[in-house]
């Protein structure tokens, strides 16, 4: 089910108008904690604790003990839910919540039980939370039939973070038995995470993925996407222990997979909602603009006929002219402040988006470590390194890109510098080869860095592998420059050089992936014997930031 927070906001605003038309306190109040929960859940805090605060005024006036600890109660869930700055004013509007307890009916004090048990349950303090989810317990005779399915789930939470995984299983159970009566799959596939966890904290790993895949369709079913995460999470730690290398990188990828398809979706969220605020400041600066030029125009007749008659008043033209010209220039001011802080805005999610690349990648070369271990077979090692380095050459750019003030470019020399030594690292060479990176300092962008980066990689491991075999003073050259509009890559050593360049190019699966990258890059590859192999790259289509 989608869920559209613009079209609630305008049901909500038409219920408060009614509700303010109609002289409604009541309903006018729970319209404001409906508001309040919407700006919750499109996290902007601020506007979600102002209507909390308005439905709260409403009924202090209306003396409604119930709504004011539901009111309190929530603006303590907002500031718990901000950063960890706000604990002590989640706290403090708790105990405001709590003053209103005495006389209040069992329903109240469930709210505010349920309330402060979750806050404490973020606050990672369970056995605070544990107080209040047994104290809601209690009251069975109001907790809802639905809701105390989520009530058992959160009592076992509470076990389970205090290493009890008996006491924890026992209330996940009871949970688990709730929702089956009323088909709560939602909170089901959440509660079956929890116990698969227990198992995993009590060593029975097998019956946790067991557990934890008996969780999947109800988690995939009704979208519970942070317990379907630490899902994913678990099974591939549980096949961690169990040394089960292929069903560990199964997992982790779809750990990072489903992360950061919500990252995504989040960043596209933002991004949209940046486009649109900048859209309506610069269509309201328009709009002043165009006002103050009307205002300005009739202004400037006025003073042309004062000017007819009465010389002095030219002073007074300067100085409303002036000041119209100050007005403008402000607003152009504030017009270029708006776009520069969106420019901050989205190279920060991109730094973030890098940043979540490199990891990714990181991860993988990991993994890729993890499988070089369990092997024997020494072709299958080199193939496993080639992938390695090839990952390397891509996880160091976003690294790079994610380090630089500017994240839209790489430098050319700088990320050879770092990419080279690592290469020959990756292999065990009986003689030293020098690699010389003459290549210029080029701002090059990431579309074209990426696959520069991929043939340099195959060429230069290409030499390292077949050229200097019984040779000393081994040699790699790597050049790259502009030339005649076009950017043109030289790799060269002074090696053995290639004894069938058409077998060569035909049967290579590293010349086969060159040849790929320069289809995506408009570009000529030529490769010779001279004193050594030699090959060059003219590349068409590429994008500098501007040329060093």
């Amino acid at each position: 089910m989608t869920i559209s927070y613009d079209s609630a906001k305008y049901y909500n605003q038409e219920a408060v108008i009614y509700a303010i038309k109609d002289k409604n306190r009541f309903n006018e109040q729970l319209a404001y904690i409906q508001k309040g929960n919407l700006f919750f859940y499109t996290n902007k805090f601020d506007s979600s604790i102002a209507y909390f605060l308005k439905a709260s005024v409403i009924n202090e006036q209306l003396k409604s003990n119930h709504y004011l600890v539901q009111n309190y109660s929530d603006i303590a869930f907002v500031y718990a839910n901000i950063n960890k700055d706000f604990l002590n004013m989640a706290r403090n509007w708790l105990n405001k919540a709590k003053l209103k307890l005495s006389n209040s009916e069992d329903s109240t004090k469930a709210y505010f039980y349920k309330t402060a048990g979750v806050i404490y349950l973020k606050l990672d303090r369970p056995n605070e939370a544990l107080t209040f989810f047994l104290l809601e317990l209690k009251l069975n005779n109001v907790v809802d039939k639905t809701g105390r399915a989520s009530l058992l789930n959160n009592i076992g939470l509470c076990y389970l973070k205090q290493n009890n995984p008996d006491n924890a299983q026992n209330y996940f159970k009871q949970s688990i038995d709730s929702c089956k009566k009323y088909n709560l799959d939602r909170v089901r596939g959440i509660t079956l995470v929890n116990l698969a966890r227990s198992e995993a904290l009590k060593q029975n790993y097998d019956l946790s993925n067991k557990i934890g895949f008996e969780a999947m369709p109800y988690l995939i079913k009704k979208t519970a996407m942070p317990a379907l995460i630490e899902n994913y999470k678990l099974l591939s730690k549980n096949f961690l222990k169990l040394n089960k290398a292929d069903s560990v990188i199964k997992y982790q990828k779809l750990f990072y997979e489903t992360k950061d398809s919500i990252f995504n979706e989040s960043i596209k969220q933002q991004l949209s909602s940046l486009e649109k605020r900048i859209e309506i400041e610069n269509k309201n600066l328009q709009l002043e603009n165009s006002v103050n030029l009307i205002n300005a125009a009739k202004k400037q007749a006025n003073l042309y006929a004062l000017i007819a008659s009465i010389i002095g008043v030219s002073f007074l033209i300067i100085l409303v002219l002036g000041t119209l010209l100050f007005k403008r220039n402000k607003l152009l001011q504030s017009q270029k402040g708006i776009i520069q802080n969106s420019l901050i805005e989205k190279e920060g999610l991109l730094s973030e988006i890098h940043h979540r690349v490199k990891n990714n990648l990181q991860l993988v070369a990991s993994l890729i470590q993890l499988q070089l271990k369990s092997l024997n077979d020494e072709k299958s090692i080199a193939t496993i390194k080639e992938t390695n380095n090839r990952i390397n050459s891509m996880l160091l750019l976003h690294k790079k890109l994610y380090q630089n003030e500017k994240i839209s470019y790489i430098n050319t020399y700088e990320y050879l510098n770092t990419l080279l030594p690592v290469i020959i690292d990756s292999y065990s060479i009986k003689n030293e080869i020098k690699i010389n990176n003459y290549a210029q300092s080029l701002k090059l962008y990431l579309d074209s860095a990426i696959p520069v980066g991929l043939i340099i990689n195959e060429l230069v491991t290409n030499s390292i592998k077949y050229a200097f075999e019984n040779l000393d003073d081994a040699q790699i050259n790597i050049n790259l420059f502009i030339e005649s509009n076009e950017l043109v890559l030289m790799v060269k050593d002074n090696g053995h050089g290639f004894s069938d360049l058409e077998l060569i190019k035909k049967k290579s699966f590293g010349f086969k992936l060159i040849n790929s990258m320069c289809r995506q890059l408009d570009a000529n590859f030529e490769i010779a014997n001279n004193n050594g192999a030699v090959c060059t790259l003219r590349i068409k289509n590429y994008k500098l930031y501007e040329q060093s």
